[in-house]
């Protein structure tokens, strides 16, 4: 069976990791699985080397170079430029798909996505699978045709500084393990400064109002709609109003983490942790709180800014790593809080094995997640994590059974209970043993092959649903694949 794996672009993260996992690992001897990608963004790197290193070519979107109105330097073109490659792009896919003839198509994230998921509709393609992007995403924002306004966020608000309190009534309440299960780690909120409604720069009309409709009538064909938490599968249903639920399935991540949990499970005086800070140099007798993911509005870095700025200590250091187009807004905020010398920024590294014992916390600040990447390897590091509560990031973590949660809506109430958290884990950070129970947890729900398995089956059922392929002799209802 010939699967079209499709993505806008192979930005760095946990979204391109899983298509190339899947162009990689499924069983060749059922799929054979073309992955497809779009250039990456000017000055943007991306995951294509990641794809080379385990061997799986990636091949360009259809359509991929065409110009118009003023980018192909037309001048007074009428028509605007993104309707245009939208529209060619998508007579481009529906002449691929009649061509190759897939089986399946598998298409992630948003914008480009749903392009060629009308196009395989058209092209009759026997099954259609689409991986959703972010809930706020999978009706309103573009990836790989034409970008949306950035989303914007009221910055939280500055404390007057000194030691960060414990939360009181009416603050931010803060969520940790049991005393026999203290184990700081982290969660993400269920609602960024977009909650109340869609992104800066979407409208209800318009090109956003035609991209929901799409949406939905293309689901009709859809014949599963995957995420990663039941948080998000649960907003898609809403979302999406009419899809069946049972239609909607979650399929967590599949990392490699051998590399992590090979780490030994270490202390800021660890040599371990001495080793790595000197590569990174960083002072021996100071305090490491990390933070690991793109510099965009929805991770909500000055969050994490505010409340080391509003600790007492001046010892503790911010390592920040990743990149994005909001690293100088990100540095002169730092800068205006007095964390000039205290902020190191690494950009993307794809060394993190080497980057995580340097860490005495991981710091999670995000608007929203899912099943968040950087909270998974920490885990798998041995690193305790700090992090907003709510969304999939609370069933990371097992409803708190593997960390400490802050809840809270943006202000200062928010700064002090997450400066509170962070200042709690340092200077009481969790027991070995927790650590190892949270490392062999990631470790089994995580794994590679268990990605692998669960879309073989899911794929194999779509089949069936389809008539594309026979049910195995012998399967009753419900035990097909």
């Amino acid at each position: 069976m010939l699967v079209h794996c499709i993505i806008g672009r192979l930005d760095i993260g946990a979204a391109a990791m899983q298509v190339v996992h899947l162009a990689r690992g499924m069983n060749h001897d059922r799929f054979r699985t073309r992955l497809m990608a779009g250039a990456p963004l000017p000055g943007e790197p991306d995951m294509r080397a990641y794809a080379a290193e385990r061997g799986v070519e990636v091949h360009p979107l259809p359509g991929t170079g065409l110009r118009f109105g003023a980018e192909a330097g037309g001048g007074g073109a009428s028509a605007d430029p993104a309707v245009l490659h939208a529209c060619a792009t998508f007579f481009a896919f529906r002449r691929h798909f009649r061509r190759e003839r897939p089986h399946i198509v598998h298409t992630h994230g948003d914008g480009v996505a749903l392009v060629a998921r009308v196009a395989a509709v058209l092209a009759r393609v026997p099954v259609l699978v689409h991986t959703a992007g972010p809930v706020g995403g999978i009706l309103e924002r573009d990836d790989g045709l034409a970008p949306c306004a950035p989303r914007s966020r009221r910055a939280p608000g500055a404390p007057r500084g000194g030691s960060a309190p414990s939360p009181v009534a009416g603050e931010p309440a803060v969520t940790s393990p049991g005393a026999s299960k203290a184990m700081a780690a982290g969660g993400s909120t269920t609602r960024g400064a977009h909650a109340g409604g869609p992104p800066a720069g979407v409208t209800a009309s318009g090109p956003s109002a035609l991209r929901r409709a799409s949406e939905r009538w293309v689901a009709r064909f859809t014949r599963r709609i995957l995420t990663d938490s039941e948080w998000r599968a649960k907003a898609l249903a809403e979302r999406l109003e009419t899809f069946p639920r049972k239609r909607i399935r979650v399929i967590r991540p599949g990392l490699e983490l051998e590399r992590l949990t090979a780490l030994p499970i270490v202390y800021g005086d660890s040599d371990a942790a001495l080793v790595a800070r000197a590569m990174l140099g960083l002072d021996d007798d100071t305090w490491v709180v990390g933070v690991v993911g793109r510099l965009e509005a929805a991770k909500n870095h000055a969050l994490l800014f505010d409340a080391v700025a509003s600790l007492e200590e001046d010892d503790v250091r911010v390592l920040v790593v990743g990149g994005g187009e909001r690293e100088a807004e990100l540095r002169a905020y730092a800068a205006r809080r007095g964390l000039e010398s205290r902020v190191t920024w690494l950009g993307w590294r794809d060394d993190l094995s080497d980057i995580y014992p340097a860490m005495d916390v991981l710091a999670v600040p995000a608007n929203e997640e899912g099943a968040s990447a950087a909270i998974i390897e920490a885990l798998a590091a041995g690193v305790p994590v700090v992090a907003r509560a709510g969304g999939g990031i609370s069933e990371t973590l097992d409803f708190g059974c593997y960390g400490r949660m802050v809840a809270g809506e943006e202000g200062e109430p928010l700064v002090r209970a997450f400066a509170a958290a962070i200042d709690e884990t340092l200077e009481d950070p969790p027991a070995v043993a927790l650590r190892r129970d949270a490392r062999r947890a990631v470790s089994r729900r995580y794994e590679i092959g268990r990605l692998l398995r669960e879309m073989e089956d899911l794929y194999v059922e779509a089949l069936i649903e389809a008539g594309v392929m026979a049910e195995p002799l012998g399967a009753g209802p419900g035990e097909a694949g």
